[in-house]
């Protein structure tokens, strides 16, 4: 061992290499510029730096994204039941406003009138759906853009969802709910409904409702499509999205 070298010393310490995915910001600015597809940030920086650094951030992103980050929260929804839908089509309940023609009785009649309400402006569309279980619901995003003639933005909920961030809100929104495995979620409607006890599923259907009145509330088109039957209601949907758009409901004569 040489005579200078402490005895019992190790090999000196390494700087910790960020996650896949993750990019290192040091407090003197150095480190990797973040780019697309690497979503996450890891700070070196001290707790004061390091709010600092995140308050210049969210005022930033804030701009850039024409957002309001002091915008209110969403009002808590009115206790007591879902109203009635305005029809029940192949195990998907249809919940619309005055906008929906009254002659309306499919799933395929109510996403026309909701792109003939849209005038141009973009669809969103928030599923409040198990993104596993019902990963599918994703890949209709597509064949919605060609039966709608819209933008459509999709996300799941309550992770993504658009029209609550106090940005300009001038699209159109639907919703896609489902009945849970352990109860109604969120908020299935009819007069066998048993009303969800407390707990996630109750607090999910909460988050659902406070969402919707308040697009509503501001003026904007929501068409919610809630699937009594999750099996039948996704198959039902799948088929509305595919089927070809028509200028009236189908005629009901043999």
């Amino acid at each position: 061992m040489p005579p200078d070298e402490p005895v019992g010393a190790g090999p000196a310490p390494q700087e910790p290499t960020a996650p896949a995915g993750v990019v290192d910001v040091h407090a003197d600015g150095t480190g990797p510029r973040p780019g697309p597809g690497q979503g996450a940030v890891r700070l070196d920086a001290g707790p004061g730096a390091a709010v600092v650094l995140w308050q210049a951030a969210a005022a930033l992103a804030g701009r850039v994204l024409d957002t309001d980050p002091f915008a209110p929260a969403p009002p808590a929804p009115a206790e007591g039941p879902d109203p009635e839908p305005s029809f029940v089509d192949g195990g998907v309940a249809v919940h619309a406003g005055d906008w929906l023609p009254p002659a309306t009785r499919t799933v395929a009649g109510a996403l026309d009138a909701l792109a003939a309400v849209a005038d141009g402006a973009p669809a969103v569309v928030s599923a409040w759906l198990d993104p596993e279980s019902d990963a599918s619901v994703a890949v209709l995003r597509g064949p919605l853009v060609a039966r709608l003639g819209l933008p459509v933005a999709f996300g799941w909920a309550p992770a993504c969802r658009s029209g609550d961030t106090g940005a300009p809100d001038v699209a159109v929104h639907c919703h896609l709910t489902g009945n849970g495995p352990g109860g109604d979620l969120p908020g299935s409607v009819g007069a066998d409904t048993v009303p969800p006890g407390p707990g996630l599923d109750s607090l999910h259907a909460a988050q659902a409702r406070a969402v919707m009145d308040d697009q509503r509330r501001r003026g904007r088109p929501v068409l919610r499509l809630h699937l009594t039957d999750r099996l039948a209601g996704l198959v039902t949907l799948a088929r509305a999205v595919t089927s070809t758009p028509t200028s009236t409901e189908p005629s009901t004569e043999p």
